[in-house]
């Protein structure tokens, strides 16, 4: 076997490093290392003749230890080639396709029922049609289908949290007052007048106040206040 490399220190690679007897048999040379591999090839080889000490070999190389520790536990499992670049190709698998007949299923359902959240679309598929998709999956047909409202989605989300976790961190609700949770709603009353609910909650209590404003501008918002500091009882201290 022909020596891997000629320079200082010089070790004969062949019969110690995994594969090598391969290598050797199939008359491989190191031109089939990159420069990078080459110069680890080099550290490695420095490393090993010097008490295997990586610290050391980092400080005289400039590279940290763990940087060199890699290389050397790839050194170990594959030999020489394994001080090769590694492939840049992602490790996960490749998205698998959806068929047209499921994809236009799934935008028929959203269509039927427009409040449906990918959950209940995926109920549907499973427990009606046998189909078997992912929430992401699923999610994402309706993103690419222009089937998603994202000021819904983020409303329906904030909805979905508990109630302890919109509060603030550390609020304690003991007493009446600590806590108060106003709401504004969109009403049409009898004869199509268009108007505006503003209700607020008692957390503990659920003592409410609610009343009725043609708009929802910032002056009515303060009016509402003023209503609600005059009618629940107690001191409002959170909001």
């Amino acid at each position: 076997m022909k020596k891997g490399y000629t320079g200082r220190s010089m070790t004969i690679y062949g019969t110690t490093i995994p594969f090598c007897r391969s290598i050797a048999s199939s008359s491989f040379k190191l031109d089939c290392l990159t420069n990078e591999a080459k110069q680890r090839l080099k550290i490695i080889d420095w490393y090993l003749g010097n008490n295997r000490n990586a610290s050391l070999a980092s400080r005289r190389y400039g590279y940290h230890r763990n940087t060199i520790s890699n290389w050397i536990k790839r050194y170990n499992k594959k030999g020489i080639l394994g001080l090769n670049d590694l492939p840049k190709t992602p490790l996960s698998k490749p998205r698998k396709k959806v068929s047209p007949d499921i994809v236009f299923k799934i935008v028929e359902i959203r269509k039927q029922y427009p409040n449906f959240s990918k959950y209940k679309i995926k109920h549907i598929l499973e427990n009606v049609y046998s189909i078997k998709l992912s929430y992401s999956t699923i999610g994402r047909i309706l993103k690419k289908k222009g089937l998603i409202d994202k000021k819904k989605s983020n409303k329906r989300r904030r909805a979905s949290l508990r109630p302890k976790e919109r509060y603030k961190k550390g609020l304690k609700i003991k007493e009446p007052g600590d806590l108060i949770q106003i709401d504004v709603k969109f009403v049409i009353l009898i004869g199509g007048r268009q108007v505006y609910q503003f209700t607020a909650i008692d957390v503990l209590t659920k003592k409410r106040v609610l009343r009725i404003y043609a708009s929802k501008s910032s002056r009515n918002g303060k009016k509402f206040i003023d209503e609600c500091l005059n009618s629940f009882g107690f001191k409002i201290k959170a909001i």
